[in-house]
């Protein structure tokens, strides 16, 4: 505790369950389940977050962000309360108290205007989805991220300071389960009106403000949704929002109940069941709504956990009916048996691998069996061949001739599989280079020189993905005279550029250049033009 604080209260008496008589060790169990459920479900997201390619986009890594603060947010609350559940030990020093309420109200204002920066990436991607790539970039959610928990901080910074100033002289006990505002601000040995206004002033902010913009965004979203003509297109449009609105309400919610409504004293014991159901169930309940509500969490899930998805089950469902029920029984005429007892020494039957069982069971003739395969296997070369040789002829009806590969020739390289930094990919460049061969594997593959711009790209390429270079001829492009008019049997020119004039016994001359006709301006009529003045500077060149 400071110096100058006059209070001789050095430590807090954590009272919330206590005094509404629960059996501590059934709420010990309780919490601890729900505790290591939240652990696990918040854990599971941002891992497979992190983990997941296909979800590195600006809405999982602001839903990355939000599940950091509310694990962040249950650490500072949930492990005093298990141990004073445990232990008995309700006590709780000024220092420790103070610390709680900074973290607790600045992470729970970071969780508000993060989920006001999520209500913006919905706006953007709605209402702008051809400039969401350029307008949500990584850098502007790392902005949004900093610029939530910064705010956040800052306000809780103030309310901290207001509420730990004043004067602490006894009774200790809050009554509640952590050190929340309303409960500390009670145990004051002073006037808190003024503080009090200024408090729910600060919650107001951190409430009414996000609520306001939250708002504000789903007005311009609804607005965009409704101007859809298609019912599918306003369905999965809606879906997009429906978990973010969903969390929002759940939060902001149990929040405003607890720090805008009026407050007395028998209204403690109502903050602290709320309490419980804000701390507990609203970081239980985020993680489960976006993944019950999102296909895309869902199947990354399964990826991670090795779980079969839907895809590898439909995958997994075809080959086996394709190997057991749909292959080829029909008798080829000319060998007398079918393909599948050409590949399994047996017929398949409907009632279930009873040859198989037999072979098992040692009473088949194996060397049957062998010579049956040792007699068709060049039989079924030869199709194959045959069948391979039809194939390539039908192909190399529509494949163009190659070009030659030689060390050190210069070739583009295809931007089809390289990640630029354009904001998408058709205003990214369709080749870049050109770069040098500076090894040739085999016909179709090569090895290049890239730059240290592209050394985390593998320098081996396939023929498909290079252009020779050529290099651009240089022409030296002469000016084709102009063909003179006729008029009247006189060759009439047009005059390009007046290059000087004189006057000549009351007439006047002019030296000038023909278009077209450069060569006509010889040296031979610059000397008749000013040979009768010879002093004459000659400033005028052709």
């Amino acid at each position: 505790m400071h110096k100058g604080n006059i209070s001789s209260v050095t430590e807090f008496l954590l009272l919330g369950f206590s005094e509404l008589g629960k059996n501590p060790t059934v709420l010990f169990l309780i919490f601890s389940l729900g505790y290591g459920t939240i652990l696990v479900f918040n854990i599971t997201i941002m891992s497979v977050i992190l983990t997941d390619r296909t979800l590195h986009s600006p809405m999982y890594f602001l839903l990355f962000a939000f599940s950091v603060s509310e694990t962040s947010t249950t650490f500072v609350t949930i492990p005093k309360l298990l141990v004073t559940l445990l232990t008995g030990h309700q006590s709780i020093s000024f220092t420790e108290c103070a610390l709680q309420v900074f973290w607790f109200f600045g992470l729970g204002a970071n969780n508000c205007f993060l989920l006001v920066a999520m209500a913006y990436d919905r706006y953007v991607a709605i209402c702008y989805p051809l400039q969401y790539q350029v307008l949500m970039n990584n850098k502007t959610c790392a902005k949004l991220v900093v610029a939530s928990s910064m705010t956040g901080f800052l306000i809780s910074l103030s309310i901290d300071a207001l509420i730990f100033r004043l004067p602490f002289c006894g009774p200790n006990g809050i009554r509640h389960f952590f050190c929340d505002l309303s409960p500390v601000l009670r145990l004051a040995c002073t006037d808190i009106y003024l503080t009090s206004v200024v408090i729910v002033f600060f919650c107001a902010i951190v409430l009414l403000a996000t609520v306001i913009l939250i708002l504000i965004s789903y007005i311009y979203i609804l607005s965009a949704i409704l101007k859809i003509q298609s019912s599918m297109g306003r369905q999965k449009a809606f879906s997009t929002c429906a978990s973010h609105l969903t969390v929002v309400i759940t939060h902001f919610g149990c929040a405003s109940f607890v720090y805008l409504r009026p407050k007395s004293v028998s209204s403690l014991d109502q903050d602290t069941i709320i309490s419980v159901g804000y701390v507990f169930l609203t970081p239980l309940l985020n993680p489960m709504i976006y993944t019950l509500r999102n296909k895309e969490v869902k199947f990354a899930i399964k990826k991670l956990l090795g779980l079969p998805t839907a895809q590898k089950l439909a995958r997994m469902f075809v080959t086996h009916v394709m190997k057991y029920h749909s292959f080829p029984r029909k008798i080829i005429s000319d060998r007398g048996f079918s393909p599948f007892r050409v590949v399994n020494g047996r017929d398949f039957g409907p009632f279930g691998n009873t040859a198989l069982s037999q072979y098992m069971g040692g009473t088949a003739d194996v060397d049957e069996w062998i010579q049956i395969v040792q007699t068709t296997w060049p039989w079924l070369q030869k199709n194959l061949d045959h069948a391979k040789h039809k194939y390539k002829e039908q192909a190399d009806k529509h494949r163009s001739p190659g070009w030659e590969l030689k060390m050190g020739d210069q070739v583009y390289l295809s931007t089809k599989n390289l990640r630029t930094l354009r904001p998408c990919r058709k205003l990214s460049d369709k080749y870049v280079g050109p770069y040098p061969i500076t090894r040739v594997i085999n016909e179709v593959t090569v090895e290049l020189a890239l730059p240290k711009a592209l050394r985390r790209v593998h320098h081996v390429f396939h023929i498909s993905l290079l252009k020779p270079y050529t290099a651009a001829p240089h022409f030296h492009l002469e000016p084709k005279p102009e063909v003179p008019t006729v008029v009247g049997g006189e060759v009439h020119l047009e005059v390009s550029k007046i290059l000087d004039s004189k006057l000549k016994k009351g007439k006047l001359f002019y030296l000038v250049r023909w278009k077209g006709q450069n060569d006509l301006l010889s040296q031979h009529y610059k000397h008749n033009f000013y040979s009768p003045y010879q002093g004459r500077k000659r400033n005028r060149q052709v």
